[in-house]
């Protein structure tokens, strides 16, 4: 694969002379954009994922574009472990999950600051974690208290209780992984959806009985 995605398309735009690409045809703006809170980007061993207790889709179908991970998915499911899937459309993936919210496409972000708000305002945040390893918490808090319930919904035509539902999970389930997909970074802001998405782990908080992964893959 990393001939295709990394060597061909240089070949290919160096022949037509156009702007090159980062050796990838996938990410960087996502890889950017979790670099920007946690300094690098990191994966984990596909091994995990069927012992992650919830395990969220983010704008990405995996039944269909990595099915070697839906499996491992279900499998974790079986076991009584969730999946959530956030997508504008019901896929395959969102067909088989516990739990799909459905976004209007772009409010990605709103979205987020809904999950925090919640996690926020019920102290469902891990104060310690935040106190003692990040910092910019009381500006992020701020900011998202200016969202208004009423706001949140009608961006993103989801209503309040399932945002809720949507945050109570993320609580009461750990350790949890989150896969954010590569199309909703496809436009001129989506690097800032990924951002946001990130910053729900670290509410939660990294901890060694409670660890909390983000990973791209996939569309």
């Amino acid at each position: 694969m990393r001939m295709l995605t990394q060597y061909l398309p240089q070949r290919f735009f160096n022949a037509l002379d156009f702007t090159k690409t980062d050796e990838s045809i996938c990410s960087l703006s996502g890889h950017e954009a979790i670099s920007l809170h946690y300094g690098l980007t990191y994966e984990m061993n596909l091994d995990e994922i069927s012992n992650m207790k919830l395990i969220v889709y983010w704008g990405f179908n995996a039944a269909v574009n990595a099915p070697h991970l839906h499996a491992l998915s279900l499998k974790a499911k079986r076991r009584g472990n969730h999946i959530i899937v956030v997508d504008s459309r019901k896929s395959e993936t969102a067909e088989l999950a516990d739990l799909w919210i459905q976004l209007k496409p772009g409010s990605d972000v709103t979205l987020t600051y809904g999950v925090m708000k919640h996690l926020i305002e019920y102290e469902l945040v891990d104060e310690t974690f935040l106190s003692k390893y990040t910092y910019g918490y009381d500006e992020l808090k701020k900011e998202v208290s200016e969202w208004t319930i009423s706001e949140i919904e009608c961006y993103t035509e989801i209503s309040w209780s399932k945002i809720e539902e949507f945050a109570e999970e993320y609580y009461r389930f750990k350790p949890s992984v989150t896969m954010i997909g590569i199309g909703m970074q496809k436009n001129l802001y989506g690097w800032e959806s990924v951002r946001a998405v990130s910053l729900i782990p670290a509410l939660i908080g990294f901890t060694e009985d409670s660890t909390i992964l983000t990973v791209r893959h996939g569309t």
